[in-house]
Parts: structure tokens; sequence; C-alpha cells
């Protein structure tokens, strides 16, 4: 089973000293530290030609500018929640991919661990101020076409979403 997670909305609502206290504490150099919390904390809409007058801003990060994934206070935690479930994982950009192989015996077990991971992973990024696009998250059976008849049908409204 192969689930695919997609993060690119998680920085949507991130708090700026949640990315900025790690930074501080990995002894980035205080100029630059102050040029991103600058950076940051000065919002501009732009909407066509037209944009609106500077504002503070303490949360939210433009997804182009400072990728969710590529921030290893995001990887780190994600491969350590996921591997604790006993779930591979692989992480690129704003997609992380979650698999494991099992028998259609063990399907029922399986699903268990990725429900739970799931929601371990979706509770992390809650209590971190986070959110996941949890309406992009898609899981797909992958195997040889004898194998996968062996599988009881399982209907997409059975997986639950998360709360």
């Amino acid at each position: 089973m192969l689930v695919s997670l997609d993060l690119s909305a998680t920085s949507d609502c991130v708090d700026h000293s949640l990315l900025l206290n790690p930074l501080a504490l990995a002894y980035l150099d205080m100029l630059c530290l102050d040029f991103l919390r600058i950076y940051l904390a000065a919002l501009i809409i732009k909407v066509g030609q037209a944009s609106s007058t500077e504002f503070p801003c303490h949360c939210g990060v433009p997804q182009r500018e400072f990728g969710t994934s590529s921030h290893p206070f995001f990887c780190l935690p994600t491969h350590q929640i996921v591997s604790a479930h006993n779930v591979a994982v692989q992480q690129y950009a704003d997609d992380t991919q979650l698999f494991d192989a099992f028998s259609s015996a063990t399907l029922p077990i399986a699903r268990v661990r990725f429900e739970h991971c799931t929601a371990d992973l979706d509770a992390w990024f809650r209590f971190n101020g986070l959110c996941l696009n949890i309406s992009k998250f898609k899981a797909i059976l992958l195997g040889t076409l004898q194998r996968l008849l062996s599988f009881p049908t399982i209907p997409s409204s059975t997986l639950p979403p998360l709360q």
C-alpha cells in the first residue's frame, strides 16, 4: 500500500517563531536571522497590478519562498512519527509517501497501522500550529493482478478522514 500525503498547505499557517527559533538555535548568523524575520513579517498582498500597503504578519510563509518539507523542522519529526508505526516513508519537496508491503490476510492490521500513523502525523502538525492538506491524501494498493484480486474491496468512503 502506498499513501501519498500532500504537505503543501502546512506553511500556510505556520507561526514564524516556529521556523526562526530552530534556526537561531543552530547559530545562524544574526544578520541572516534578522533578514528572515523582517522578510517574513512584512506582508504585501498583490492582485494583478494592485497591491496592498505593507502590514505586519506573524504567521504563514509563501510556499515558493521557503518550502515546507525542505525545512528540517518538518522532515525529521515526520520521519520519526511514521517510522514509529513500522511504516516506510519517502519525502521529496512537499510530497510524503508512506508505504508498506502486506498480504490480504494482514490487511486489517496494516490498515489500522496506517490510520494511526496518519492520525499521529495530523496531531503533531496541529500541535505545532500547522495544517495538513488532508483533502489531497491518496491511498493505493499495488501488486500483481493475482495478488490484488485476493484483497477484499475497500470502498474509498471507508477510509476515515482525519478530524
